[in-house]
């Protein structure tokens, strides 16, 4: 719950910097989350066996567990 709650505030966040940009946010971050569990073995394992992905555009990292 607490993911999904910063995921909105981010998206709205960038929608009011510029139209659409928390779309693509939004869409970088579905398309990495998508990545690393098809690939995860592209990605760093960080924290035990979490997987870190960093988004190319904008300044986060995504856990995957």
């Amino acid at each position: 719950p607490q993911a999904q709650e910063d995921i909105s505030n981010t998206i709205h966040y960038y929608n009011s910097q510029r139209k659409g940009l928390g779309f693509e946010f939004f869409q970088e971050l579905k398309d990495l989350t998508i990545q690393i569990r098809k690939y995860p073995e592209l990605f760093s394992v960080k924290y035990a066996k979490t997987r870190v992905g960093l988004l190319k555009r904008f300044p986060y990292l995504i856990f995957i567990f």
